[in-house]
This record gives C-alpha cells, structure tokens and sequence, in this order.
C-alpha cells in the first residue's frame, strides 16, 4: 500500500563498523572472482568456491546470503546493494555494468586494481602521518603529566623557600589544580565531545563542515584534498 525509506540510527551505524570487512579481504575476494570468472566458471559455482575459501566469518556470512539471493533469482548487482557497508556503490554500479556488458570477470578485475591502489594510498598517507601524530599525541601527554603532578610539587619548593612565583607559572598552576580537581568530570566531558561530534558528523551538515575544516588545516589539508582529487579521478577513469 504504501513505503517508506527507512534511514540508518546512530546504533545500527555503530554495528555496522564493527562488521566492516577488510580492505585486503576485499581485495582477495574479487581476485578470486575475476580468476573464477575469467576461467569460464559460472558466477554460483564461483561464489560457492569463494565462500568456502573465505576464511573472513562475517564475509563468508555475506557469501552465503548472497548465494541465496542469487537463487531466488536477484542479479549479484542488487543482491549486494544489500551490504552497503561492505560494498559502496562504486562497487555495485562495476558489477552492474559487468552484468549489462557479459564481461563480470573485467568488472572484477577493475574493482581489485582500484581498491589495490586506494590500500597503497591509504599506507603512504598513514605512514606519513605517523610519525608527527605520534610526537604530538606524546606531547600533550607529557603536558598533562607536568601540569597535573610534577608542577605542584615544585610549587612546593617555591613556597617552603619564600621564592616568588612567577606569572606564568602562576596561570599553569590554577590550570593544573583544575585539571587535578576536575579530573573525572573533564574525562567524561571529553568522551561526550567525541560522541556529539560521531553524531554530528554523521549527519549532512556535519560532514561537510567537518571535511571543510580539514581541507583548511595547513599542509595536511593539502594533502588530503590532493588525494580526494586522485581518488575521484581515478573513479570517473574506471567508470567512464
């Protein structure tokens, strides 16, 4: 009589990460497909071989609902539009056009080279990211630990000797009686920011200002963009 869209909640967003598969295994299931199909195996019999290879549980859960749906008589295309935290559109709309054409084994083929290349892009921009997040994560650690329980036993050397305090260390004392006094109370506010800005940032307005500020951040922003560019290029090169 009548439908409605229904849209993800916060929850079924959050489990859904925790069954992501990974990029690898992505990698190895379409090879697989491409080697199976470009062999002249039919697309079940291929699946079936695929499924039982797959040592991923939550994949192999996928493959064999897949197999189902294939039985039922859904094309592969619009049997995994139903895992769209496992494959994004792109994926669908390669499978798609490889079923339209008669040529699934080059879909498959393209879909294991473009998410080979997003993994190698995905490792360079990680090791080169690395390292300062390591020195600046290390920082603000040895911050907190000087401000919260080295500084005061220094002050109180200042005052058993009569020295006077200087300004600056005047302000990071109240600063580290604060931290000291408030500790639990910062931790748990610390932790609602970061769920406040998961909500918001899974919301339209959200991302986009979020990705915004990123593309603003000195040379990391850059960088960033300069990939996301890459990254569509090499999309709308596979697609056309």
């Amino acid at each position: 009589i009548e439908a409605h869209e229904v849209k993800s909640n916060i929850y079924s967003r959050i489990r859904q990460s925790f069954f992501r598969i990974h990029l690898n295994e992505l990698i190895m299931f379409f090879k697989q497909f491409f080697t199976l199909t470009k062999a002249g195996i039919p697309l079940f019999k291929g699946l079936e071989i695929v499924t039982i290879q797959t040592t991923n549980r939550n994949l192999k859960k996928i493959c064999i609902r897949i197999k189902e749906d294939l039985l039922e008589g859904f094309s592969l295309s619009d049997a995994i539009k139903k895992y769209p935290s496992v494959f994004p559109g792109f994926i669908v709309s390669m499978i798609s056009v490889g079923e339209t054409k008669g040529n699934l084994d080059e879909a498959f083929f393209n879909i294991s080279v473009y998410l080979e290349k997003k993994r190698d892009l995905y490792n360079k921009l990680i090791n080169a990211l690395l390292y300062p997040v390591v020195l600046v994560v290390s920082g603000i650690i040895v911050i907190i630990i000087m401000v919260s329980f080295v500084l005061p036993k220094f002050v109180t050397v200042f005052v058993e000797n009569e020295i006077k305090i200087p300004l600056f260390t005047n302000i990071l004392l109240v600063v580290s009686n604060f931290i000291v006094s408030n500790f639990f109370i910062l931790v748990l506010l610390f932790i609602l920011s970061l769920f406040m800005s998961y909500v918001f940032y899974h919301t339209k307005k959200g991302k986009y200002t979020f990705d915004l500020l990123i593309i603003k951040i000195p040379i990391l922003g850059q960088l960033i963009y300069n990939i996301s560019i890459s990254r569509f290029a090499r999309v709308l090169g596979i697609l056309y």
